[in-house]
């Protein structure tokens, strides 16, 4: 993203730290070494929310440890942020490198709550996300959901294979 008219955008919003990625003890590697694993941890609820979230905070610590990977982190955009991304074609980007989701290896999802189900929608909508739901978007990443057992209301926007590994 263009980080002069990220500074713009960001005056626009109501809370602009939310999309920084730059409080302590976040990550940022080198993402030009073509061999890095690429991976984006969504919360699909705001910063705030995902923030004070303990197991996303310990996963994305325990995986960035490994030098050959890269864990980045996404929340669901606020609505004045959402109406921005939509009114200029913005996609859904990580807060550490700033860069599409479209651009990782992987794309997971931790969800505490049913509620928070709509909001996965909202994040691979195809306007934020536009590659997300064809079928050559599932063999270019693999979405993955970590659930707590409730996933069947999800089962047609995540890959099957990650259900069936969750539900056993």
């Amino acid at each position: 993203m263009d980080k002069h008219n990220f500074k713009k955008i960001l005056k626009k919003v109501e809370k602009p730290a939310r999309y920084l990625g730059n409080e302590i003890n976040s990550i940022h590697k080198d993402t030009s070494n073509k061999d890095l694993i690429r991976y984006v941890q969504c919360f699909p609820d705001l910063y705030e929310v995902g923030m004070s979230h303990l197991g996303s905070q310990i996963l994305y610590r325990v995986i960035n440890k490994d030098e050959d990977v890269f864990c980045e982190r996404v929340y669901a955009p606020a609505l004045d942020m959402e109406q921005i991304m939509r009114e200029n074609n913005i996609p859904l980007f990580a807060l550490e490198s700033r860069e599409s989701i479209r651009n990782f290896d992987f794309v997971t999802f931790t969800l505490q709550y049913e509620l928070s189900y709509t909001n996965i929608l909202n994040i691979l909508d195809p306007i934020i996300l536009p590659r997300a739901i064809s079928p050559s978007f599932l063999h270019e990443a693999i979405i993955d959901v970590i659930s707590s057992g409730r996933e069947v209301p999800i089962a047609t926007i995540v890959n099957p294979i990650s259900l069936l590994l969750i539900s056993k």
